[in-house]
């Protein structure tokens, strides 16, 4: 508020905010898009069956909001697959690797991983990695975005479905 208090114009990227009546415009790509796809297309890897392990980012952030809210209304329409757990992970690694560890050691395989964005979606397939399943065993993730999450799902030949934000989002914004 201080800032276009001031005359500054902002612009607002990849997440609403506060108040949008401060905003010069406002640059993202769909949430709900982003969501949807992903759900779809781990329904499709388990053969629409299959217990699944949510991990989501900050619980208050727009893109996790949007994304999680998306991914339930295409997997509520596949009686068979069961979301087993919502994990809120502060998009960390850490907090995804300790709720990925947590099911692992309390006898719970996910047929699949929805990872709202790789950085939690690194830390579950490290924590995979440590219990021991081997190259090719790690069940389907989905999560991008990050470097790190294509390296180790290349490495570990993990099935994964990564769709980022646009480069064009950063250039429209500048």
């Amino acid at each position: 508020h201080e800032l276009a208090g001031r005359g500054l114009p902002i612009i607002g990227v990849d997440r609403m905010c506060g108040d949008a009546s401060n905003l010069v415009t406002f640059v993202t790509a769909s949430d709900v898009l982003v969501g949807r796809l992903m759900a779809l297309w781990l329904v499709e890897r388990l053969g629409g069956r299959g217990r699944i392990l949510m991990l989501c980012g900050r619980e208050d952030a727009s893109p996790c909001r949007l994304r999680l809210e998306a991914a339930m209304e295409i997997l509520a329409l596949h009686p068979e697959v069961e979301v087993v757990s919502v994990e809120f992970t502060d998009w960390l690694a850490e907090k995804g690797f300790a709720c990925v560890r947590h099911h692992l050691e309390a006898g719970f395989v996910p047929d699949g991983v929805w990872c709202d964005s790789g950085l939690q979606g690194v830390g579950s397939l490290r924590a995979f990695v440590e219990a021991g399943f081997r190259r090719g065993t790690i069940p389907p993730h989905t999560g991008g975005e990050v470097n790190l999450m294509y390296k180790l799902v290349f490495q570990h030949k993990v099935p994964l479905c990564g769709v980022d934000y646009p480069a064009s989002m950063g250039a429209l914004s500048f």
